[in-house]
C-alpha cells in the first residue's frame, strides 16, 4: 500500500510539474539541448525513480508507460506529442477513399497500397467506454459502442450471439471513444465524445451526425476539448441543448485550457463553460465527470472530481 502511495505521489507531481515543460516557450537549438530537456522532464525523472528496484519485485507501471510514450512521441518544436495532425491527414485521405483525389499517391493512405488481414484475438475488446442503443430502430436491436483506441463500431442484432459488429468509419480506428448520445427531439443526431487520460489515448473533440450515424463530422469548436468524459443532450423548452463534460488537459489545438461543463443551444457551432470556478482557482472550472438528465428533463445532476493542479470539487 506505501508503495502505491508514492507511486500515485510520484506520478501527480510529475503531472504537475510538467506544466512548466507543456508550456515553455523554450526555442531547442541542437540536438544536446533537447536531450538535456528531455532528461530533465519530470516523466523522466519520476521513470528513473523505479530504476533501483529488483525487477521480481517491480510492479506493473501503466503511468510510467503513459510517461515513456509521451516521450517518444513528442514533438521537439513544441514541447508534446501532437496526434491532432492525423486528423486532417485522415480527411485528405479519405477522399481519395471515396473516389476522389485519385491522382495524388501521397494522400492515398496505406491501405490503398496494402491488403490487410485480421488475425484476432477477437476476445479481447479493450475498455469499452460507451454503449447506446439506436433510438431509430423500432426493433431495439441496433448498439452503438465505443471504446479507447478502438473507434465506434454498430451492431445491428445485439440479441443474435452470431451479429458481427461493423465500424463506423476506417479513419475511427485509433480513436478513444468516451461517450455518446442521441438528440431527444431529433434521433438521428448524435453526439461523440473523445479522448481519455491526458495524451495516453488523446481525443479530438466531438464528433456529430445528422443521419443517423451515416456520415460523421467532427465539431471544430470542440478542436480544444482533448478528454471528454460525458455527453448529454437535454429538451429544453424544444430547443436541443448540447452539454459536455470535459476534463482539463494542456497543449492541444487550442491554447487555452478547455474545462469545465460545456453547453451549446446550437447543436455544438458555439459553447459556454457553466460550471463555477473550482475552490481556490481563477481561472479553471470544476472538472466535470459525469452527466445525468432526469427521465421529464426538469433536471440535470453533474459529478466533479479534483484537478491535478487545482483543488477543485471532490464529489
Amino acid at each position: 500500500m506505501t508503495k502505491r502511495i508514492v507511486y500515485g505521489v510520484l506520478a501527480l507531481s510529475a503531472l504537475a510539474g510538467s506544466y512548466y515543460f507543456f508550456s515553455s516557450s523554450e526555442k531547442i537549438q541542437s540536438r544536446e539541448d533537447y536531450e538535456a530537456y528531455l532528461n530533465n522532464h519530470p516523466y523522466s525523472m519520476a521513470m528513473r525513480s523505479g530504476e533501483n528496484e529488483e525487477e521480481e519485485h517491480r510492479p506493473d507501471r501503466p503511468d510510467l508507460a503513459m510517461m515513456q510514450d509521451y516521450l517518444f512521441t513528442m514533438d521537439p518544436s513544441v514541447h508534446r506529442p501532437t496526434p491532432l495532425v492525423l486528423i486532417p491527414l485522415n480527411s485528405q485521405t479519405a477522399l481519395t477513399r471515396d473516389g476522389k483525389n485519385k491522382k495524388n499517391p501521397a494522400a492515398r493512405g496505406l491501405s490503398s497500397f496494402t491488403a490487410w488481414e485480421e488475425r484476432g484475438p477477437k476476445q479481447v475488446g479493450g475498455r469499452t467506454r460507451a454503449v447506446m442503443f439506436d433510438p431509430n430502430d423500432a426493433t431495439k436491436r441496433k448498439v452503438w459502442a465505443g471504446g479507447v483506441s478502438g473507434g465506434l463500431w454498430f451492431n445491428n442484432n445485439i440479441t443474435d450471439a452470431n451479429s458481427a459488429w461493423t465500424k463506423a468509419d476506417d479513419f475511427w480506428d485509433n480513436l478513444a471513444i468516451s461517450c455518446i448520445a442521441a438528440d431527444p427531439i431529433n434521433p438521428q443526431i448524435f453526439y461523440v465524445g473523445t479522448g481519455e487520460f491526458e495524451y495516453t489515448v488523446r481525443g479530438g473533440g466531438i464528433w456529430k451526425t445528422i443521419n443517423g450515424g451515416t456520415n460523421w463530422t467532427r465539431l471544430t469548436s470542440t478542436k480544444g476539448f482533448m478528454e471528454i468524459r460525458d455527453v448529454a443532450v437535454r429538451n429544453e423548452g424544444g430547443t436541443s441543448v448540447v452539454y459536455a463534460a470535459v476534463k482539463p488537459g494542456f497543449g492541444g489545438d487550442n491554447p487555452v485550457y478547455s474545462a469545465g461543463l460545456f453547453r451549446s443551444t446550437d447543436g455544438g457551432t458555439t459553447w459556454q463553460q457553466v460550471l463555477p470556478l473550482a475552490q481556490g482557482s481563477t481561472q479553471y472550472a470544476n472538472f466535470p465527470t459525469d452527466i445525468e438528465i432526469s427521465s421529464d428533463q426538469t433536471t440535470i445532476w453533474v459529478g466533479t472530481a479534483k484537478h491535478f493542479w487545482e483543488a477543485g470539487a471532490s464529489s
